[in-house]
C-alpha cells in the first residue's frame, strides 16, 4: 500500500497563568465544578499528525515539527503582548488543531490529547498571611483529559 507518514510531540508541558477560564459548559445535577473566568491552565500535551499518503516523499522537506510546535504555543498562549483568552481547555485543543491545519498544508490529520493539571490555592492563614491566589500547588486529582482528532475532509473521506 501507499506510504503514510506520522510524526508527533510527546509530553510537552504547557502552562498559562492568565486569560484562562472554564465557563459556558453544560450543567446538570451531577455538575460539581463552578464556572470560573480566572484560572491556571496547565497540562501535558501529546500530539500526533499524519502527512497522509506519500509517494516520492521528500523527507528533508517534511520536518515540520518546529512549525507545529510554534503553532501549538501560539494557539495555547496567544500573542506575547496581549495573550489569548481561553474559555476552556477543550476550546484550546481545538484552536491548536485549527491553527496547525491552516498553517501546515502537508498535515492531513492531527490528534491532540491535553491532560489537565489542577491547582489549589495554599491556605496560609495559620502563618498569619493572606494568600490572594499567589501561592498555588498542583494536585494529582481531580484532573481532566481532552482528546480530539481533526482532519481535512478530503483525507477523512478517503
Amino acid at each position: 500500500g501507499p506510504l503514510v507518514l506520522f510524526a508527533g510531540i510527546k509530553d510537552l508541558k504547557l502552562m498559562k497563568t492568565t486569560q484562562s477560564g472554564f465557563e459556558g459548559f453544560y450543567k446538570n445535577e451531577h455538575t460539581t465544578l463552578p464556572e470560573r473566568n480566572d484560572r491556571i491552565l496547565c497540562g501535558e500535551l501529546f500530539c500526533k499528525w499524519s502527512y497522509g499518503e506519500g509517494r516520492d516523499f521528500d523527507f528533508d522537506c517534511v520536518w515540520y515539527m518546529t512549525k507545529i510546535r510554534e503553532c501549538i504555543l501560539e494557539a495555547f498562549s496567544g500573542p506575547p503582548d496581549c495573550g489569548e483568552y481561553s474559555p476552556s481547555y477543550q476550546k484550546t485543543v481545538n484552536s491548536i488543531q485549527m491553527l496547525i491545519l491552516s498553517k501546515v498544508s502537508q498535515v492531513q490529520v492531527i490528534e491532540v490529547i491535553l491532560n489537565n493539571t489542577f491547582y489549589n490555592v495554599v491556605d496560609m492563614k495559620n502563618l498569619g498571611l493572606n494568600n490572594d491566589k499567589e501561592v498555588l500547588v498542583p494536585v494529582e486529582a481531580p484532573y481532566g483529559s481532552c482528546a480530539c482528532t481533526l482532519g481535512r475532509k478530503k483525507f477523512l473521506e478517503a
